[in-house]
Parts: structure tokens; C-alpha cells; sequence
């Protein structure tokens, strides 16, 4: 399997990388993103076995009941005062930095 990456190019130092999923007039460009795929890559399914991988060896673990139970999706309140605080003590807890800052930048409720 080859994952797709967005490409690293010079103009997203001048132009912050953008794509507009609406209608837009005709000849109005819609997005300034250039993607690209990496090498092959295996994948595989680590339910099961989701406990070997370590933070300081693989550089991310995974974690269950990282949230409390109930979320309400549509609120941002919710989301913000439950969710995301859950999340950022579960990081600071997997880093096992007493001291470290995690913080959420640019989240916001997709909506399909």
C-alpha cells in the first residue's frame, strides 16, 4: 500500500496550503495542495496487539478510553471542555513529561 502525502512545496512558506469545497465562480482556483505517495509500505492490523508499540521506540502508542463516556459531537462546548481536555492529559500521561505543554491548534466539527 502507498499512503499519499501533501507535498512539501516552496509557496506554503508564502501561502498557507488551502482547498475550497464549495462552488466557486468559474475560473476561480480552488486549492493550492499538490499531494505525492511515498514508498510502499506493509500494513498491517495491530488489534491485538496494540500494546507493543511504545512511545519512545515508535514514536506513537495507542490508547482506549482516551475520552470520557459521554461526548455530545454537537456541541463545542462539550468538545472542548470534556474532549479535548481528556486528550491532552492522556498525551501529557503517554510523554511521562510532568513539565510538557500540549495544546490543540485549528480543530473544528466536520460536518458530511
Amino acid at each position: 500500500m502507498s499512503f499519499g502525502y501533501l507535498e512539501p512545496l516552496p509557496s506554503y512558506l508564502e501561502e498557507r496550503p488551502y482547498y475550497i469545497y464549495d462552488d466557486v465562480p468559474q475560473g476561480t482556483i480552488k486549492g493550492n495542495l499538490k499531494f505525492c505517495y511515498g514508498p510502499e509500505q506493509h500494513v498491517e492490523d495491530v488489534r491485538g496487539s496494540a500494546e507493543v508499540f511504545d512511545m519512545d521506540v515508535q514514536g506513537f502508542t495507542f490508547k482506549r478510553d482516551a475520552h470520557p463516556i459521554h461526548i455530545d459531537w454537537n456541541s463545542q462546548r462539550d468538545i472542548e471542555t470534556n474532549y479535548i481536555s481528556s486528550v491532552k492529559a492522556v498525551v501529557m500521561h503517554a510523554l511521562g513529561e510532568p513539565d510538557c505543554r500540549c495544546e490543540f491548534f485549528d480543530w473544528r466539527v466536520s460536518y458530511s
